[in-house]
């Protein structure tokens, strides 16, 4: 029973986003890059067809999220603060 109690402490979070144009279209293929800003950890992963994109597992703390296509101007926000078992939602502008 203890060593259930511990292991539930140690959860994660996930982030999970839409890539969108300038007027407001899905953009599929965009590479997002989420980085744990304390620790260094890198994920990354591609928007889908919709211009949805996830990045599950992560350990709580402040990541720095970046989206890259060629041809568009890349995206970066930092700071964004994950906490455990929840799920936090960006909307990425390029």
């Amino acid at each position: 029973m203890v060593g259930v109690a511990a292991g539930a402490q140690q959860g994660t979070t996930e982030l999970r986003g839409r890539v969108i144009d300038p007027q407001g279209q899905s953009m599929p293929g965009v590479t997002v890059t989420v980085k744990d800003q304390d620790t260094g950890m890198v994920r990354e992963t591609l928007s889908g067809d919709n211009g949805a994109f996830i990045a599950s597992g992560l350990v709580p703390g402040r990541y720095e999220v970046t989206a890259t296509l060629q041809g568009f101007k890349t995206f970066k926000r930092g700071d964004l603060r994950l906490e455990v078992g929840s799920t936090t939602t960006i909307d990425v502008a390029m």
